[in-house]
This record gives structure tokens, C-alpha cells and sequence, in this order.
């Protein structure tokens, strides 16, 4: 059972690599917004939870923890934000996926830094995750020019920039606005990681995990409908037809790899220890800068230290997963009431 539930994470870990190639491809354009792309790929995500809950539960409702519906809905909050700026990204022309992928999987540093703050201290294996993402994150921000000592810290440095993106060259300007979209992301990521493992772990069974990514997907894709009630003048393709076969083709494809990596990474949490899954899961990111950098011929002058990052900002990952603090700061949110 537990070689089948390893299988079943490494397919779930293509299926999330795939996901951000797919994403790219589609919204790379400018043509479609976010938003839509957002609400397309829910809505169809929530048409698949449905299938696959009836096929396999037909109308039964599985027994539920208490407040797991107010977790659900905590996730969905957190998730229509993270969502957002992973699209939003994707539209830059110098978002790409060998870039973004490392940046927006430092959520796990990002909880650590959480729990550090509310004094859950991490042990010697967080301290070591800490110091690798930090390096991953020095490395793919690497300042090329440093007006100051602290420009030498990468984020920092990228932070500073976004003041004065009108001194920029269109390049780094793009660059600057994808790191930090891709840094606002991970920050949000740590409280939807959070919220997601609470109704994980609030959900007891498969059954309640797919009826729970149901509800999820729905609640996701009715918010990023809404902005279209207020568009007063949308831009219509030039070639619609073409475009709009394109369009649905890659939505049913983005739709079935987001139902598909929640099914087959989800259950390895009943087969094995969590460190075990977050350390395999974390493989996909060095799988999409390779994707990335393969597929789109991404970052070509930076092509050293993106893959640097994305190893080092793996390792840090699964450090962070073997110390075990995500598990000790969703404990501590449980004792705060949620």
C-alpha cells in the first residue's frame, strides 16, 4: 500500500509541474484575464469533485470533525489570493515558470518565519530549512547592481525596486513586479497551507477531502466570476473561434490536473508520514524549472541560479517538513479556536 501511495505522490507531483507549464501557455498571451482563467478552471474542477464523488459516494455525506466547514472557508479566502497573483504572474511576460515556481514554494519558510514570530521556535532541521531557502531566494534574486550593503539580500533588494519601477527598464521592471507577486504569494500561501491541512485533517476520510475540494473549487470559482459583473466593456479576441477551441481545450486540461494532483497526493497522507509526503511533494518544484527552462527556454542568462534556487529552495522545503513545525503551528491555531 504505502509503494502505491509513493506512486500515486510522484504522478500527483507531475500533474503540479504540468500544472504551471499549462497556466503559462495559456495566460502567457495577455488575452485571457486572470480572473477568468481562475473561474474557468474551478468551476470545471468543481464539475470533476462532483463526477468523482458520485461515481464513488452517490448522495451519502461522510461524518465531519466540527468546524470543518469553517476551515473550508478559511482556505477558500486564503487560496482566492494566492490564486490571483500565481495568474496574475503568469501573465508577465517575465513571469516564468523557472522564476516563479521556486518563489511561490517558499511557503514552508514562511510558516517557520510564522511560528518563530508567535514563539513556536523550530528545531535544527527548520533552522538549516531557513538558511537553504534563504540562500535559493538570494540566489534567483541575485541584485545586479548594489546601491547599498542590504541590496545584497535578495529580497530586500527586489522589495526596494517596486518603489522605483519607474527607473527601470521594461525587463526589470517585469522581473521585479513577478518576484514580488511571487513572494506576496508564498507569504499568503502559509496561512492557506495552514487552513488547508486543518480541513484535511478535519475531513477524517477521502470522502470528506473531495467533498471538501468541491465545495473549494465552487466557492473560488463564484468570486472570480463576480469581477466580470463589473467589467463594463469587455475585449473580445480578434479570432474567437480559434481562440476560444484553445481556450477550453487548456481549461478542461488545467481542470483535470488540479483534480488530479488533489486525488493522488491527498490519500498519501493516510499511507505515510507527513514529512515523508511534503519531502516527495516537493520534488515537482525542481521539475518545473526544468519543464520551464526546457519547454520555454526560460532564463537563459540566469540559467545557474535559478536551478541553484530551485535545489535549495527544495531542500529547505523538505527540512522544514522533516522538522515538523507546519504540524506544530496547526496545532497552535486549533487551541486558538479555529
Amino acid at each position: 500500500m504505502q509503494g502505491q501511495a509513493i506512486g500515486l505522490l510522484l504522478l500527483g507531483c507531475l500533474f503540479l509541474s504540468s500544472m504551471q507549464i499549462v497556466k503559462r501557455c495559456i495566460l502567457k498571451s495577455g488575452s485571457i484575464k486572470p480572473t477568468r482563467f481562475l473561474a474557468w478552471q474551478m468551476f470545471l474542477a468543481a464539475a470533476m469533485y462532483a463526477g468523482l464523488y458520485l461515481v464513488v459516494w452517490g448522495w451519502r455525506l461522510p461524518s465531519l470533525a466540527p468546524k470543518f466547514w469553517l476551515a473550508v472557508a478559511l482556505a477558500s479566502a486564503a487560496n482566492v489570493i494566492i490564486q490571483y497573483l500565481n495568474a496574475k504572474a503568469a501573465t508577465l511576460e517575465q513571469g516564468e515558470v523557472s522564476l516563479m515556481a521556486p518563489l511561490q514554494a517558499m511557503t514552508p519558510g514562511m510558516i517557520t518565519l510564522l511560528a518563530i514570530t508567535i514563539g513556536e521556535l523550530p528545531g535544527l532541521l527548520g533552522w538549516l530549512g531557513i538558511l537553504c531557502m534563504a540562500a535559493g531566494s538570494y540566489y534567483i534574486m541575485w541584485p545586479r547592481q548594489k546601491e547599498f550593503w542590504y541590496d545584497r539580500i535578495g529580497p530586500v533588494y527586489r522589495l526596494r525596486l517596486l518603489f522605483r519601477l519607474h527607473t527601470l527598464d521594461p525587463v526589470e521592471r517585469g522581473r521585479t513586479i513577478a518576484v514580488c507577486l511571487g513572494l506576496a504569494s508564498a507569504t499568503c500561501g502559509t496561512f492557506g497551507l495552514l487552513f488547508e491541512s486543518l480541513y484535511a485533517r478535519r475531513a477524517g476520510s477521502l470522502q470528506g477531502i473531495v467533498l471538501g475540494s468541491l465545495t473549494f473549487s465552487l466557492i473560488l470559482g463564484v468570486v472570480f466570476t463576480i469581477p466580470r459583473f463589473f467589467t463594463s466593456k469587455p475585449v473580445e479576441p480578434t479570432n474567437t473561434s480559434k481562440i476560444s477551441r484553445r481556450f477550453l481545450l487548456g481549461m478542461t486540461v488545467m481542470g483535470f490536473l488540479w483534480v488530479g494532483h488533489q486525488v493522488c497526493i491527498q490519500p498519501a497522507f493516510l499511507h505515510l508520514l507527513t514529512s515523508y509526503v511534503g519531502t516527495l511533494k516537493r520534488l515537482s518544484i525542481i521539475l518545473s524549472v526544468v519543464l520551464g527552462i526546457v519547454l520555454f527556454r526560460e532564463g537563459k542568462d540566469q540559467l545557474k541560479n535559478r536551478l541553484w534556487a530551485a535545489i535549495l529552495i527544495t531542500l529547505g522545503s523538505i527540512l522544514i517538513s522533516w522538522d515538523g513545525i507546519t504540524n506544530t503551528l496547526t496545532n497552535t491555531f486549533e487551541r486558538f479556536g479555529l
